[in-house]
């Protein structure tokens, strides 16, 4: 019959796998991104985010302008052939 329970020797086998040396984890949390670099990186792309949108609303405010006026002619255009009528 086996055994359910783990032994000494596959817990220090698994530990000898798995194991992080101090150097290692200090060579990855050199790796890592600090919090105030994350919080500059969020204030650029909300930035970049804010300019992109801006400058889609002025595409379209500039859009919407050109229709307008364009529509503006056709009504005066329509005014005044009524009026020569």
């Amino acid at each position: 019959m086996e055994s359910d329970q783990t032994t000494t020797n596959e817990i220090m086998e698994f530990l000898q796998e798995h194991m992080v040396t101090k150097q290692e984890l200090k060579e990855e949390l050199k790796n890592m991104v600090t919090k105030q670099e994350l919080k500059e990186e969020l204030q650029k792309l909300r930035l970049d985010f804010l300019d992109s949108l801006d400058e889609k609303i002025s595409t379209l405010k500039g859009d919407l302008t050109v229709m307008m006026r364009g529509e503006d002619k056709k009504l005066v255009a329509l005014i005044d052939l009524l009026k020569h009528k």
